[in-house]
Protein backbone atom coordinates (compact mmCIF):
# COMPACT_ATOMS: atom_id res chain seq x y z
CA UNK A 1 0.00 0.00 0.00
CA UNK A 2 2.90 2.33 0.75
CA UNK A 3 4.24 1.91 -2.78
CA UNK A 4 0.78 2.74 -4.13
CA UNK A 5 0.76 6.02 -2.15
CA UNK A 6 4.23 6.87 -3.46
CA UNK A 7 2.99 6.15 -6.99
CA UNK A 8 0.16 8.66 -6.61
CA UNK A 9 2.60 11.21 -5.17
CA UNK A 10 4.62 10.93 -8.38
CA UNK A 11 1.42 11.33 -10.39
CA UNK A 12 0.68 14.57 -8.52
CA UNK A 13 4.18 15.92 -9.13
CA UNK A 14 4.08 14.97 -12.81
CA UNK A 15 0.64 16.42 -13.48
CA UNK A 16 1.36 19.59 -11.50
CA UNK A 17 4.14 20.32 -14.01
CA UNK A 18 1.77 19.45 -16.86
CA UNK A 19 -0.89 21.85 -15.65
CA UNK A 20 1.61 24.68 -15.32
CA UNK A 21 2.85 24.30 -18.89
CA UNK A 22 -0.56 23.29 -20.31
CA UNK A 23 -2.37 26.52 -19.45
CA UNK A 24 -2.70 29.12 -22.16
CA UNK A 25 -1.36 32.60 -21.37
CA UNK A 26 -4.04 35.24 -20.88
CA UNK A 27 -3.50 38.57 -22.67
CA UNK A 28 -1.84 41.44 -20.82
CA UNK A 29 -4.37 43.90 -19.36
CA UNK A 30 -2.44 46.95 -20.55
CA UNK A 31 -2.41 45.61 -24.10
CA UNK A 32 -6.13 44.88 -23.92
CA UNK A 33 -7.12 48.41 -22.90
CA UNK A 34 -4.60 50.26 -25.07
CA UNK A 35 -6.11 52.77 -27.54
CA UNK A 36 -9.70 51.99 -26.49
CA UNK A 37 -12.48 54.11 -25.01
CA UNK A 38 -13.50 53.37 -21.38
CA UNK A 39 -16.69 51.66 -22.59
CA UNK A 40 -14.72 49.42 -24.97
CA UNK A 41 -12.24 48.62 -22.19
CA UNK A 42 -15.04 47.63 -19.79
CA UNK A 43 -16.77 45.45 -22.36
CA UNK A 44 -13.63 43.65 -23.51
CA UNK A 45 -12.27 43.05 -20.00
CA UNK A 46 -15.56 41.57 -18.82
CA UNK A 47 -15.76 39.37 -21.91
CA UNK A 48 -12.20 38.13 -21.28
CA UNK A 49 -13.14 37.42 -17.67
CA UNK A 50 -16.02 35.27 -18.89
CA UNK A 51 -13.76 33.42 -21.34
CA UNK A 52 -10.98 32.65 -18.85
CA UNK A 53 -12.89 31.88 -15.64
CA UNK A 54 -13.02 28.15 -16.46
CA UNK A 55 -9.33 27.88 -17.35
CA UNK A 56 -7.36 30.71 -15.67
CA UNK A 57 -9.27 31.94 -12.63
CA UNK A 58 -6.63 34.44 -11.48
CA UNK A 59 -6.49 36.23 -14.84
CA UNK A 60 -10.30 36.19 -15.05
CA UNK A 61 -10.53 37.89 -11.65
CA UNK A 62 -7.95 40.52 -12.61
CA UNK A 63 -9.87 41.33 -15.80
CA UNK A 64 -13.17 42.04 -14.05
CA UNK A 65 -11.54 43.93 -11.15
CA UNK A 66 -9.87 46.22 -13.70
CA UNK A 67 -13.19 46.57 -15.54
CA UNK A 68 -14.86 47.60 -12.27
CA UNK A 69 -12.16 50.19 -11.55
CA UNK A 70 -12.56 51.72 -15.03
CA UNK A 71 -16.36 51.69 -14.59
CA UNK A 72 -16.11 53.58 -11.29
CA UNK A 73 -13.69 56.14 -12.77
CA UNK A 74 -15.96 56.73 -15.79
CA UNK A 75 -19.16 56.55 -13.67
CA UNK A 76 -20.54 53.74 -15.84
CA UNK A 77 -23.22 52.06 -13.68
CA UNK A 78 -23.86 49.27 -16.18
CA UNK A 79 -20.14 48.50 -16.28
CA UNK A 80 -19.96 48.52 -12.48
CA UNK A 81 -22.92 46.14 -12.18
CA UNK A 82 -21.64 43.67 -14.80
CA UNK A 83 -18.13 43.73 -13.32
CA UNK A 84 -19.50 43.09 -9.82
CA UNK A 85 -21.58 40.22 -11.17
CA UNK A 86 -18.49 38.68 -12.78
CA UNK A 87 -16.41 39.10 -9.62
CA UNK A 88 -19.25 37.41 -7.72
CA UNK A 89 -19.25 34.50 -10.17
CA UNK A 90 -15.53 33.94 -9.57
CA UNK A 91 -16.04 34.16 -5.80
CA UNK A 92 -18.74 31.50 -6.17
CA UNK A 93 -16.51 29.25 -8.29
CA UNK A 94 -13.73 29.28 -5.69
CA UNK A 95 -16.21 28.88 -2.83
CA UNK A 96 -16.25 32.37 -1.29
CA UNK A 97 -20.03 32.41 -0.96
CA UNK A 98 -20.34 35.30 1.51
CA UNK A 99 -18.13 37.48 -0.67
CA UNK A 100 -20.11 36.44 -3.76
CA UNK A 101 -23.40 37.41 -2.09
CA UNK A 102 -22.01 40.85 -1.24
CA UNK A 103 -21.02 41.40 -4.89
CA UNK A 104 -24.35 40.09 -6.17
CA UNK A 105 -26.37 42.33 -3.83
CA UNK A 106 -24.43 45.39 -4.97
CA UNK A 107 -24.96 44.36 -8.60
CA UNK A 108 -28.70 43.85 -7.96
CA UNK A 109 -29.07 47.40 -6.63
CA UNK A 110 -27.26 48.83 -9.65
CA UNK A 111 -29.33 46.82 -12.13
CA UNK A 112 -32.49 47.97 -10.34
CA UNK A 113 -31.28 51.58 -10.63
CA UNK A 114 -30.73 51.32 -14.39
CA UNK A 115 -33.85 49.11 -14.76
CA UNK A 116 -32.09 46.22 -16.50
CA UNK A 117 -34.50 43.38 -15.70
CA UNK A 118 -32.67 40.77 -17.78
CA UNK A 119 -29.36 41.23 -15.94
CA UNK A 120 -31.27 41.47 -12.66
CA UNK A 121 -32.65 37.97 -13.23
CA UNK A 122 -29.20 36.62 -14.13
CA UNK A 123 -27.87 37.82 -10.79
CA UNK A 124 -30.89 36.33 -8.98
CA UNK A 125 -30.06 33.05 -10.70
CA UNK A 126 -26.53 33.27 -9.31
CA UNK A 127 -27.92 33.95 -5.83
CA UNK A 128 -30.03 30.78 -6.20
CA UNK A 129 -26.82 28.82 -6.90
CA UNK A 130 -25.43 29.97 -3.56
CA UNK A 131 -28.61 28.82 -1.82
CA UNK A 132 -28.06 25.43 -3.45
CA UNK A 133 -24.48 25.25 -2.16
CA UNK A 134 -25.79 26.12 1.31
CA UNK A 135 -28.35 23.28 0.99
CA UNK A 136 -31.31 25.69 1.05
CA UNK A 137 -32.96 24.06 -1.95
CA UNK A 138 -36.52 25.20 -1.34
CA UNK A 139 -35.44 28.84 -1.36
CA UNK A 140 -33.38 28.19 -4.50
CA UNK A 141 -36.37 26.56 -6.22
CA UNK A 142 -38.61 29.55 -5.43
CA UNK A 143 -36.01 31.92 -6.91
CA UNK A 144 -35.54 29.79 -10.01
CA UNK A 145 -39.27 29.45 -10.68
CA UNK A 146 -39.61 33.24 -10.63
CA UNK A 147 -36.64 33.56 -12.98
CA UNK A 148 -37.97 30.88 -15.35
CA UNK A 149 -41.35 32.59 -15.56
CA UNK A 150 -39.68 35.91 -16.42
CA UNK A 151 -37.64 34.37 -19.24
CA UNK A 152 -40.63 32.45 -20.61
CA UNK A 153 -42.57 35.72 -20.86
CA UNK A 154 -39.62 37.38 -22.60
CA UNK A 155 -38.93 34.33 -24.81
CA UNK A 156 -35.22 34.26 -23.88
CA UNK A 157 -34.40 30.70 -24.90
CA UNK A 158 -30.81 30.69 -23.62
CA UNK A 159 -31.83 31.76 -20.14
CA UNK A 160 -34.87 29.45 -20.13
CA UNK A 161 -32.45 26.56 -20.74
CA UNK A 162 -30.13 27.73 -17.98
CA UNK A 163 -33.01 28.10 -15.50
CA UNK A 164 -34.38 24.66 -16.38
CA UNK A 165 -30.95 23.13 -15.84
CA UNK A 166 -30.57 24.73 -12.41
CA UNK A 167 -34.11 23.71 -11.44
CA UNK A 168 -33.30 20.17 -12.56
CA UNK A 169 -30.29 20.18 -10.25
CA UNK A 170 -32.39 21.37 -7.30
CA UNK A 171 -35.02 18.68 -7.85
CA UNK A 172 -32.26 16.09 -8.20
CA UNK A 173 -30.89 16.96 -4.76
CA UNK A 174 -34.36 16.90 -3.20
CA UNK A 175 -35.03 13.46 -4.71
CA UNK A 176 -37.73 14.63 -7.16
CA UNK A 177 -36.09 12.70 -9.98
CA UNK A 178 -39.00 12.77 -12.44
CA UNK A 179 -39.39 16.54 -12.17
CA UNK A 180 -35.61 16.88 -12.48
CA UNK A 181 -35.61 14.72 -15.61
CA UNK A 182 -38.45 16.73 -17.18
CA UNK A 183 -36.48 19.95 -16.61
CA UNK A 184 -33.41 18.43 -18.28
CA UNK A 185 -35.52 17.01 -21.11
CA UNK A 186 -37.06 20.39 -21.98
CA UNK A 187 -33.63 22.05 -21.76
CA UNK A 188 -32.12 19.48 -24.14
CA UNK A 189 -34.91 19.94 -26.69
CA UNK A 190 -34.57 23.73 -26.58
CA UNK A 191 -30.79 23.51 -26.86
CA UNK A 192 -30.97 21.42 -30.05
CA UNK A 193 -31.47 24.69 -31.93
CA UNK A 194 -29.25 26.88 -29.74
CA UNK A 195 -26.25 24.48 -29.92
CA UNK A 196 -24.79 25.86 -26.67
CA UNK A 197 -21.90 23.50 -25.90
CA UNK A 198 -21.60 24.61 -22.27
CA UNK A 199 -25.25 23.76 -21.66
CA UNK A 200 -24.76 20.40 -23.42
CA UNK A 201 -21.94 19.50 -21.05
CA UNK A 202 -23.98 20.44 -17.98
CA UNK A 203 -27.05 18.54 -19.18
CA UNK A 204 -25.05 15.38 -19.89
CA UNK A 205 -23.68 15.64 -16.34
CA UNK A 206 -27.19 16.09 -14.95
CA UNK A 207 -28.62 13.10 -16.82
CA UNK A 208 -25.61 11.03 -15.72
CA UNK A 209 -26.28 11.93 -12.09
CA UNK A 210 -29.91 10.82 -12.47
CA UNK A 211 -28.80 7.46 -13.87
CA UNK A 212 -26.31 7.12 -11.03
CA UNK A 213 -29.01 7.80 -8.43
CA UNK A 214 -30.97 4.87 -9.89
CA UNK A 215 -27.87 2.60 -9.77
CA UNK A 216 -27.67 2.54 -13.59
CA UNK A 217 -23.92 3.03 -13.46
CA UNK A 218 -23.01 2.08 -17.03
CA UNK A 219 -25.63 4.49 -18.36
CA UNK A 220 -24.18 7.18 -16.11
CA UNK A 221 -20.68 6.54 -17.47
CA UNK A 222 -21.91 7.01 -21.05
CA UNK A 223 -23.31 10.43 -20.15
CA UNK A 224 -20.21 11.47 -18.21
CA UNK A 225 -17.81 10.37 -20.95
CA UNK A 226 -19.85 12.21 -23.56
CA UNK A 227 -19.69 15.32 -21.39
CA UNK A 228 -15.94 14.88 -20.87
CA UNK A 229 -15.25 14.67 -24.62
CA UNK A 230 -17.11 17.92 -25.18
CA UNK A 231 -15.49 19.66 -22.19
CA UNK A 232 -12.05 18.73 -23.56
CA UNK A 233 -13.01 20.04 -26.97
CA UNK A 234 -14.01 23.35 -25.33
CA UNK A 235 -10.89 23.37 -23.10
CA UNK A 236 -13.25 23.84 -20.16
CA UNK A 237 -11.00 22.64 -17.34
CA UNK A 238 -13.55 23.47 -14.66
CA UNK A 239 -16.08 21.03 -16.10
CA UNK A 240 -13.37 18.46 -16.78
CA UNK A 241 -12.62 18.45 -13.05
CA UNK A 242 -16.31 17.95 -12.24
CA UNK A 243 -16.77 15.12 -14.73
CA UNK A 244 -13.60 13.26 -13.75
CA UNK A 245 -14.81 13.39 -10.15
CA UNK A 246 -18.20 11.97 -11.14
CA UNK A 247 -16.61 9.16 -13.16
CA UNK A 248 -14.37 8.34 -10.20
CA UNK A 249 -17.44 8.16 -7.97
CA UNK A 250 -18.95 5.56 -10.30
CA UNK A 251 -15.69 3.58 -10.21
CA UNK A 252 -15.86 3.58 -6.41
CA UNK A 253 -19.36 2.12 -6.56
CA UNK A 254 -17.98 -0.55 -8.90
CA UNK A 255 -15.20 -1.32 -6.36
CA UNK A 256 -12.47 -0.06 -8.69
CA UNK A 257 -10.68 1.96 -6.00
CA UNK A 258 -7.30 2.24 -7.74
CA UNK A 259 -8.81 3.51 -11.00
CA UNK A 260 -10.95 5.94 -9.01
CA UNK A 261 -7.95 7.23 -7.08
CA UNK A 262 -5.97 7.90 -10.27
CA UNK A 263 -8.89 9.86 -11.72
CA UNK A 264 -9.46 11.75 -8.45
CA UNK A 265 -5.80 12.77 -8.38
CA UNK A 266 -6.17 14.38 -11.80
CA UNK A 267 -9.49 15.97 -10.81
CA UNK A 268 -8.00 17.38 -7.61
CA UNK A 269 -5.10 18.98 -9.46
CA UNK A 270 -7.46 20.63 -11.93
CA UNK A 271 -9.65 21.98 -9.16
CA UNK A 272 -6.66 23.11 -7.13
CA UNK A 273 -5.24 24.96 -10.15
CA UNK A 274 -8.59 26.79 -10.44
CA UNK A 275 -8.74 27.41 -6.67
CA UNK A 276 -12.05 25.54 -6.64
CA UNK A 277 -12.32 25.01 -2.87
CA UNK A 278 -15.80 23.48 -3.04
CA UNK A 279 -14.67 20.96 -5.65
CA UNK A 280 -11.49 20.15 -3.73
CA UNK A 281 -13.56 19.31 -0.63
CA UNK A 282 -15.72 16.91 -2.63
CA UNK A 283 -12.69 15.22 -4.21
CA UNK A 284 -11.04 14.80 -0.80
CA UNK A 285 -14.17 13.02 0.43
CA UNK A 286 -14.09 10.59 -2.48
CA UNK A 287 -10.34 10.06 -2.03
CA UNK A 288 -11.11 9.15 1.57
CA UNK A 289 -13.67 6.61 0.38
CA UNK A 290 -11.09 5.15 -2.03
CA UNK A 291 -8.55 4.71 0.77
CA UNK A 292 -11.25 3.06 2.90
CA UNK A 293 -11.71 0.49 0.15
CA UNK A 294 -7.92 0.05 -0.07
CA UNK A 295 -7.76 -0.75 3.65
CA UNK A 296 -6.25 2.55 4.83
CA UNK A 297 -8.88 3.98 7.24
CA UNK A 298 -6.44 6.34 8.98
CA UNK A 299 -5.51 8.00 5.69
CA UNK A 300 -9.22 8.21 4.85
CA UNK A 301 -9.94 9.93 8.17
CA UNK A 302 -7.25 12.56 7.49
CA UNK A 303 -8.83 13.34 4.12
CA UNK A 304 -12.32 13.59 5.62
CA UNK A 305 -11.10 16.04 8.25
CA UNK A 306 -9.39 18.18 5.58
CA UNK A 307 -12.58 18.17 3.51
CA UNK A 308 -14.74 19.08 6.51
CA UNK A 309 -12.56 22.08 7.36
CA UNK A 310 -12.88 23.45 3.82
CA UNK A 311 -16.66 22.93 3.66
CA UNK A 312 -17.28 24.46 7.09
CA UNK A 313 -15.21 27.51 6.13
CA UNK A 314 -17.20 27.89 2.91
CA UNK A 315 -20.56 27.26 4.55
CA UNK A 316 -21.13 24.42 2.08
CA UNK A 317 -23.59 22.45 4.23
CA UNK A 318 -24.32 19.95 1.47
CA UNK A 319 -20.72 18.74 1.53
CA UNK A 320 -20.53 18.99 5.33
CA UNK A 321 -23.41 16.49 5.51
CA UNK A 322 -21.64 14.15 3.08
CA UNK A 323 -18.38 14.28 5.03
CA UNK A 324 -20.11 13.57 8.34
CA UNK A 325 -21.73 10.48 6.79
CA UNK A 326 -18.36 9.27 5.48
CA UNK A 327 -16.79 9.80 8.89
CA UNK A 328 -19.64 7.78 10.37
CA UNK A 329 -18.83 4.91 8.01
CA UNK A 330 -15.17 5.17 9.03
CA UNK A 331 -16.13 4.84 12.71
CA UNK A 332 -18.48 1.93 11.99
CA UNK A 333 -15.57 0.03 10.44
CA UNK A 334 -13.63 0.64 13.66
CA UNK A 335 -16.62 -0.76 15.63
CA UNK A 336 -17.02 2.66 17.28
CA UNK A 337 -20.78 2.66 16.81
CA UNK A 338 -21.75 5.24 19.44
CA UNK A 339 -19.48 7.91 17.92
CA UNK A 340 -20.64 6.95 14.43
CA UNK A 341 -24.27 7.50 15.46
CA UNK A 342 -23.48 11.05 16.64
CA UNK A 343 -21.82 11.98 13.33
CA UNK A 344 -24.63 10.46 11.28
CA UNK A 345 -27.30 12.18 13.41
CA UNK A 346 -25.74 15.56 12.62
CA UNK A 347 -25.71 14.67 8.92
CA UNK A 348 -29.39 13.65 9.17
CA UNK A 349 -30.28 17.05 10.66
CA UNK A 350 -28.71 18.80 7.66
CA UNK A 351 -30.09 16.47 4.98
CA UNK A 352 -33.57 16.42 6.52
CA UNK A 353 -33.86 20.21 6.80
CA UNK A 354 -32.51 20.59 3.25
CA UNK A 355 -34.80 17.83 1.91
CA UNK A 356 -31.78 16.01 0.45
CA UNK A 357 -33.72 12.76 0.26
CA UNK A 358 -31.14 10.48 -1.36
CA UNK A 359 -28.49 11.40 1.22
CA UNK A 360 -31.10 11.12 3.98
CA UNK A 361 -31.98 7.56 2.93
CA UNK A 362 -28.30 6.57 2.99
CA UNK A 363 -27.99 8.00 6.50
CA UNK A 364 -31.04 6.02 7.64
CA UNK A 365 -29.38 2.86 6.33
CA UNK A 366 -26.23 3.60 8.32
CA UNK A 367 -28.31 4.14 11.46
CA UNK A 368 -30.00 0.76 11.00
CA UNK A 369 -26.60 -0.92 10.94
CA UNK A 370 -25.21 1.07 13.90
CA UNK A 371 -28.19 0.58 16.21
CA UNK A 372 -28.39 -3.11 15.33
CA UNK A 373 -24.71 -3.51 16.21
CA UNK A 374 -25.22 -2.13 19.74
CA UNK A 375 -28.46 -4.06 20.31
CA UNK A 376 -30.96 -1.18 20.21
CA UNK A 377 -33.47 -3.01 18.04
CA UNK A 378 -36.35 -0.52 18.49
CA UNK A 379 -34.24 2.34 17.09
CA UNK A 380 -32.92 0.09 14.33
CA UNK A 381 -36.46 -0.91 13.32
CA UNK A 382 -37.62 2.73 13.25
CA UNK A 383 -34.78 3.72 10.93
CA UNK A 384 -35.31 0.61 8.81
CA UNK A 385 -38.97 1.51 8.33
CA UNK A 386 -38.04 5.12 7.47
CA UNK A 387 -35.35 3.92 5.05
CA UNK A 388 -37.68 1.53 3.20
CA UNK A 389 -40.41 4.16 2.81
CA UNK A 390 -37.97 6.74 1.51
CA UNK A 391 -36.21 4.27 -0.77
CA UNK A 392 -39.55 3.26 -2.29
CA UNK A 393 -40.37 6.92 -2.88
CA UNK A 394 -37.03 7.54 -4.61
CA UNK A 395 -37.01 4.35 -6.71
CA UNK A 396 -38.50 4.87 -10.16
CA UNK A 397 -40.49 2.26 -12.07
CA UNK A 398 -39.16 0.73 -15.34
CA UNK A 399 -41.65 2.88 -17.29
CA UNK A 400 -40.37 6.01 -15.57
CA UNK A 401 -36.76 4.96 -16.13
CA UNK A 402 -37.41 4.68 -19.87
CA UNK A 403 -38.02 8.42 -19.92
CA UNK A 404 -34.35 8.92 -19.01
CA UNK A 405 -33.26 7.67 -22.44
CA UNK A 406 -32.79 11.05 -24.08
CA UNK A 407 -30.77 10.56 -27.26
CA UNK A 408 -29.65 13.65 -29.14
CA UNK A 409 -27.80 14.11 -32.40
CA UNK A 410 -25.17 16.05 -30.48
CA UNK A 411 -24.44 13.10 -28.21
CA UNK A 412 -24.28 10.64 -31.10
CA UNK A 413 -21.91 12.93 -33.00
CA UNK A 414 -19.67 13.31 -29.95
CA UNK A 415 -19.51 9.58 -29.33
CA UNK A 416 -18.65 8.93 -33.00
CA UNK A 417 -16.01 11.64 -32.92
CA UNK A 418 -14.50 10.26 -29.71
CA UNK A 419 -14.38 6.78 -31.25
CA UNK A 420 -12.65 8.18 -34.35
CA UNK A 421 -10.10 9.92 -32.13
CA UNK A 422 -9.48 6.72 -30.16
CA UNK A 423 -9.04 4.72 -33.39
CA UNK A 424 -6.63 7.33 -34.76
CA UNK A 425 -4.68 7.36 -31.49
CA UNK A 426 -4.55 3.56 -31.59
CA UNK A 427 -3.23 3.61 -35.16
CA UNK A 428 -0.60 6.20 -34.22
CA UNK A 429 0.43 4.15 -31.19
CA UNK A 430 0.65 0.99 -33.30
CA UNK A 431 2.79 2.79 -35.88
CA UNK A 432 5.07 4.19 -33.16
CA UNK A 433 5.47 0.76 -31.57
CA UNK A 434 6.16 -0.83 -34.96
CA UNK A 435 8.78 1.80 -35.73
CA UNK A 436 10.34 1.38 -32.28
CA UNK A 437 10.63 -2.39 -32.61
CA UNK A 438 11.95 -2.10 -36.17
CA UNK A 439 14.76 0.14 -34.91
CA UNK A 440 15.46 -2.17 -31.96
CA UNK A 441 15.57 -5.26 -34.17
CA UNK A 442 17.82 -3.49 -36.69
CA UNK A 443 20.25 -2.52 -33.91
CA UNK A 444 20.21 -6.05 -32.49
CA UNK A 445 20.80 -7.56 -35.92
CA UNK A 446 23.66 -5.16 -36.58
CA UNK A 447 25.21 -5.98 -33.22
CA UNK A 448 24.92 -9.74 -33.83
CA UNK A 449 26.57 -9.40 -37.27
CA UNK A 450 29.36 -7.26 -35.80
CA UNK A 451 30.05 -9.78 -33.01
CA UNK A 452 29.96 -12.67 -35.49
CA UNK A 453 32.47 -11.01 -37.87
CA UNK A 454 34.71 -10.01 -34.97
CA UNK A 455 34.65 -13.56 -33.57
CA UNK A 456 35.53 -15.07 -36.95
CA UNK A 457 38.44 -12.67 -37.41
CA UNK A 458 39.80 -13.34 -33.94
CA UNK A 459 39.56 -17.11 -34.33
CA UNK A 460 40.87 -17.45 -37.88
CA UNK A 461 43.51 -14.73 -37.85
CA UNK A 462 45.67 -14.89 -34.70
CA UNK A 463 47.81 -12.00 -35.85
CA UNK A 464 44.73 -9.80 -36.13
CA UNK A 465 43.69 -10.93 -32.66
CA UNK A 466 47.09 -9.89 -31.31
CA UNK A 467 46.86 -6.46 -32.96
CA UNK A 468 43.30 -6.02 -31.69
CA UNK A 469 44.26 -6.85 -28.10
CA UNK A 470 47.27 -4.52 -28.26
CA UNK A 471 45.03 -1.67 -29.39
CA UNK A 472 42.47 -2.41 -26.69
CA UNK A 473 44.92 -2.52 -23.79
CA UNK A 474 47.78 -0.25 -24.80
Amino acid sequence: MKSKSIFFLWIILFFRIGFVFGQSDAPDINEVIKNKTPLEQIMELNELSRQYRNSDIESALNFCIKAYEISVTSDNKTGMAISLKNIGIIDYIIGRYDSALVKYNKALKLFETINDQSELMKVKNNVALIYMAQADFLKAINHLREILQFYRINADTTEIIRSLYNLGNCYYYTGEYLISMECYREAIILNEKMENDQIKVDLFIGIGALYEAQDLLENALVEYRTALALAKKMNNRSRQGVILTNIANVYLQQDEANSALEMLTTAYLIRESLDDQKGMAYVLNLMGMAYEKLGQPDRAKELYISSLKISQTLGNMREVATTLSFMGVNLIKENNYHSAIEYIKTSIQITDSAQMLHELSENYKLMVFSYSAIGLTDSAEWYLDSYLKLKQYLQLSPEELNKFDITTKAKDDLIKKENRILIKQGEQLLFSLSLFWAIVLTLIAGLVIFIFILTVLLILRPKYRKRFLLKMFK
